[in-house]
């Protein structure tokens, strides 16, 4: 009956020594086979044996081992299909000497199971590092240093070349001032001047009422053009956006100009009736549409002025 007390404190005292015998044993660090070169990237491995739930974790190398450079750290797990199913450390290391370069023991850390770490250790290895010239090839030499070369300038050529320059700067630019006073002077010729605004609209009225709209009937786009032939001669006669306003933005802007209101209280009548002839579809007919153009044409004649000797008409509000 003791025996069989004791059989489970012997069990647990065996796997202690064990986990100690196998963390203080180092495991070997195998190295590439041959030789690498200065600055290739090596990769030091060791296959770790560990009980299944534990897990090996890689230590914090700093970036250097010894006189190598530490690239990266990894636990690498045994592939699927292996019969070793060992985990494997994974050190890449560069190194830049030529020669046997010694690495030192890479420290790593066991979890158990209930998640206490082991300090574990590898065993140290050596690398052979070659040098990537050809073999035989030397260190070469320096050059020796040169001295400075001396510069030598010929004056009289300098002189001549700086005369040359001058001449040729001198002749640019009287050629320059030829040109300008050859053709520089000339004006160019003036186009014809404006159509003024009341003779471009009585010319468009004509059109309108001889056109296609009023003969074939359609009095809706025959309303549409007679408002922006009145809308674009109200626009250059005054000088006001008249073409984008609303009917009610024409009929203030023509108040606050001082517009002759014997010639807004027609304006603002054709530009309604338009309005609800285009918008509303309300009814009209060819001799009201006429009526409407002779409404216009009476606005037309009540503002027209002459051009000034600008040939600008003269500015908004005048008689």
């Amino acid at each position: 009956m003791a025996q069989r007390r004791l059989w489970p404190l012997t069990c647990v005292a065996l796997c202690l020594l064990v986990g100690s015998a196998r963390a203080d044993e180092p495991v070997a660090l195998e190295v590439p086979p041959g030789a690498a070169h200065v600055g290739d990237v090596v990769t030091l491995r060791a296959k770790v044996s560990v009980s299944s739930g534990e897990a090996v974790v890689p230590g914090d190398l700093g970036g250097s081992l010894g006189k190598l450079a530490v690239r990266a750290v990894r636990v690498a797990p045994a592939p699927p299909d292996a019969t070793d199913r060992r985990p494997t450390l994974e050190v890449e290391v560069q190194a830049f000497e030529v020669g046997t370069v010694e690495v030192p023991p890479v420290p790593f850390q066991v979890r158990a199971r209930d998640g206490q770490l082991t300090e574990w250790t590898t065993t140290s290895a050596k690398l052979e590092v070659a040098s990537v010239r050809p073999a035989g090839e030397t260190d070469p030499k320096p050059a020796d240093l040169a001295p400075p070369a001396e510069l030598r300038f010929d004056r009289a050529k300098l002189v001549k070349l700086a005369l040359a320059v001058a001449v040729l700067v001198a002749l640019g630019a009287l050629v320059g001032w030829w040109l300008v006073r050859r053709f520089g002077g000339r004006k160019p010729k003036p186009g014809p001047p404006p159509i003024p605004a009341d003779v471009r609209a009585l010319r468009e009225l004509e059109q309108l009422v001889g056109g296609a709209a009023l003969a074939q009937g359609d009095l809706r786009r025959f309303h549409i053009e007679l408002a922006v032939i009145l809308k674009r001669y109200l626009e250059d006669r005054f000088r006001f956006p008249a073409v984008e306003h609303t009917t009610g933005e024409v009929e203030r802007d023509l108040r606050r100009l001082g517009v002759d209101p014997l010639a807004q209280q027609p304006a603002i009548e054709v530009l309604r009736d338009c309005d609800r002839i285009k918008f509303a579809n309300a009814a009209s007919s060819a001799d009201e549409s006429r009526a409407r153009a002779a409404q216009v044409r009476a606005v037309v004649d009540r503002t027209r002025v002459a051009l000034d000797a600008g040939g600008e008409p003269p500015v908004a509000g005048a008689p």
